[in-house]
């Protein structure tokens, strides 16, 4: 490789504003290439993502809502017309359904249903702290979005 690709290429890297194998695209036998910008991250550009995960604990944005309903609440019963997000989800779990976090589309089942502030929230966008185990959310915080 040409010493003077060398170290544009480890400036490039150790400035942190490409990954190694980007890089190395530009540089195949020691010509440049000519390849797409690559895709700024969220965390890049400061812009809010629905999801981050800091030493296995996450955040996810999203709306409480319950089980039955998911992401979308229903009319609750013919002719009386749609009911507040709070009111069915909360209805919906004093009849047996459990909380969960709808967030990018997805129902993302929580473990622990006793959380106190679930039900305080219930029906909100919130910002939901916990740790993923298995398939549910273990919930450790909930804030208000």
């Amino acid at each position: 490789m040409n010493p003077s690709l060398f170290v544009v290429r480890r400036a490039l890297i150790s400035a942190g504003l490409f990954s190694a194998a980007f890089v190395a695209g530009f540089f195949i036998n020691g010509n440049v290439r000519t390849l797409a910008a690559p895709t700024a991250t969220a965390e890049q550009t400061g812009a809010p993502s629905a999801r981050s995960v800091r030493d296995g604990v996450e955040t996810w944005s999203g709306q409480i809502s319950d089980s039955i309903c998911g992401a979308k609440h229903e009319e609750a019963a013919e002719g009386q017309g749609k009911m507040a997000d709070r009111d069915c989800t909360l209805s919906c779990v004093r009849g047996g359904s459990k909380y969960v976090l709808v967030a990018e589309g997805k129902v993302l089942q929580i473990s622990n249903q006793d959380f106190k502030d679930l039900e305080t929230h219930a029906g909100h966008k919130v910002k939901m702290t916990g740790e993923m185990k298995g398939s549910s959310i273990l919930v450790s915080k909930i804030e208000m979005q």
